[in-house]
């Protein structure tokens, strides 16, 4: 699987077609684990990509509070040897997925490159939007069903939710 080369200059919004299809590539290569498992996860993509991948928890390296402060909710740091993404651990289960597959989009789209820090705040730059419609694609998979065509689920977190609707496709 090949990263996307999107430039740091401009990036362009990807649609729905996109995104389905880079996250079928990814799931071409890497099977989600089912049931899920994070830590197993970030071992097929350590596989896949060559270089240690690390998904850990925020919690084990900030406190509650200052994450709410900051308004982060998940980071991704690249380097040429490892990825580490970090998420906010104190959602739910699907939220923390959509942030581990947000961050992976991130890295996937190539908004990320060697030596650098991404921290999710919002989603008004396109490539955060692009990012977030890769991870809820992905999600859908895990899930098994389109939450973007329907009702977000009661257990998404309240961005989330209102991102169901905003990210669905006018048919």
């Amino acid at each position: 699987m090949r990263r996307m080369e999107l430039g740091t200059a401009g990036h362009a919004a990807i649609d729905r077609r996109t995104a389905e299809a880079l996250a079928s590539e990814l799931l071409a290569d890497v099977a989600i684990p089912q049931p899920w498992d994070r830590d197993e996860l970030a071992r097929r993509l350590t596989t896949r990509f060559g270089k240690p991948i690390r998904i850990l928890p925020l919690s084990e390296k900030v406190e509650l509070q200052e994450l709410l402060v900051a308004g982060i909710s998940g980071t991704i740091i690249a380097s040429a040897s490892s990825i580490t993404i970090y998420f906010d651990d104190s959602g739910s289960e699907i939220h923390q997925q959509n942030i581990i597959f947000h961050e992976l989009g991130h890295y996937l789209l190539g908004d990320v490159t060697e030596d650098q820090i991404m921290c999710r705040t919002d989603f008004g730059e396109v490539r955060e939007t692009n990012a977030e419609l890769f991870a809820r694609t992905m999600v859908l998979e895990v899930r098994r069903h389109d939450t973007l065509q329907r009702a977000p689920h009661t257990d998404d977190h309240p961005g989330v939710q209102r991102l169901g609707g905003a990210l669905a496709d006018a048919d």
